[in-house]
């Protein structure tokens, strides 16, 4: 009801919600959303994140205007990553993004710095406690 009728929504906080059907249903009809935070908790079956990170890089392909993006505490994987980074990529809108609190692979910081050499967009990142020198 509320991303429904919530015409001026700007920020949008996503967590276990995201994977419900008819709030995305609404969300991808909602055209004023340009700042989500979306922050899983660690507790969620491998499955369900999955199933969340997809969901999002849908929002992100479908909402032309999002402008911000918060990814929090999240253990995206290999594939999470691409996935959200391919998103990412296509959303030339996209000026702010913090990547907060991720711990990320060799292979996964390899893919961010790979998207930051091609994008255009960004003007805002922050990659803190997100650490860069790690041994695996």
């Amino acid at each position: 009801m509320l991303l429904r009728t919530g015409k001026n929504l700007k920020f949008l906080y996503l967590d276990e919600i995201i994977c419900n059907p008819i709030i995305l249903e609404y969300f991808y009809k909602n055209t004023t959303v340009t700042f989500i935070d979306f922050h899983l908790s660690y507790g969620n079956s491998d499955y369900f994140k999955s199933m969340a990170i997809e969901e999002l890089a849908n929002i992100l392909y479908k909402n032309s205007i999002l402008t911000s993006l918060t990814i929090k505490s999240i253990l995206l994987g290999t594939e999470g990553m691409k996935l959200l980074l391919e998103a990412l990529d296509k959303n030339t809108a996209q000026n702010s993004l913090d990547f907060c609190s991720n711990w990320a692979s060799t292979e996964e910081r390899n893919m961010i710095a790979k998207f930051l050499c091609k994008n255009t967009t960004l003007k805002s990142l922050n990659l803190s406690f997100i650490d860069l020198d790690q041994k695996e």
